[in-house]
């Protein structure tokens, strides 16, 4: 997990090299970076194959919470209507119910964004297909799995734009104890205000 995150911070550390690249249109090298809130972040363990179903009364255990939420992207738009990027789309809150710890679930991977319109405000939506990952304090033992993200959004002014992001993915853990591989199914949406620099 920490790896992934420090690979992705030096791909954009050396995408962003030169602040050359900037020179403020929709096309060229693209940085950004938002923050905002998650009214929705759900993990669904499936504790079935650990547990004898009497024991739990439950083959699965749901935790939803609302958290903070922030993206960080960076990569290249071949026109002024598409933009291709590596994305971080991740929340954060505090499981009071099953974990009882922080946790910090999230989307990495190429998104693609596209604008309806070349320039000024612009209504656009975006597509990733990468990794989901899952972190909960404390536990080394988690390993992500496959994510999707769809978005959309608006470009309210120049260079700050608002958007609402959905993730669904899979992350796996090594149940304590008996070693098998436990099935997270995850959920989140985010809403994000972004800055972009282009």
């Amino acid at each position: 997990m920490k790896q992934l995150l420090i690979a992705s911070l030096l791909g954009i550390v050396v995408l962003v090299s030169s602040a050359s690249c900037f020179d403020g249109k929709r096309k060229g090298f693209v940085l950004g970076g938002g923050v905002g809130i998650a009214p929705v972040g759900r993990s669904t363990l499936e504790i079935s194959e650990i547990f004898l179903l009497e024991d739990i009364g439950s083959p699965q255990i749901e935790v939803d919470k609302a958290g903070a939420a922030a993206n960080l992207f960076a990569g290249y738009a071949w026109d002024e209507r598409n933009v291709i990027i590596l994305e971080t789309n991740l929340i954060r809150y505090t499981s009071d119910s099953f974990y009882k710890r922080r946790v910090i679930q999230g989307f990495i991977g190429p998104t693609w964004y596209h604008y309806l319109q070349p320039q000024g405000s612009s209504l656009f939506t975006s597509l990733g297909i990468g990794l989901y990952f899952f972190d909960i304090e404390g536990f080394e033992n988690v390993d992500p799995g496959s994510g999707l993200m769809f978005g959309v959004g608006l470009e309210l002014v120049w260079r700050v734009q608002i958007a609402s992001f959905f993730s669904y993915g899979w992350a796996s853990e090594k149940a304590i104890g008996s070693g098998k591989d436990v099935g997270i199914e995850h959920k989140h949406l985010s809403v994000l205000v972004t800055a972009v620099a282009f």
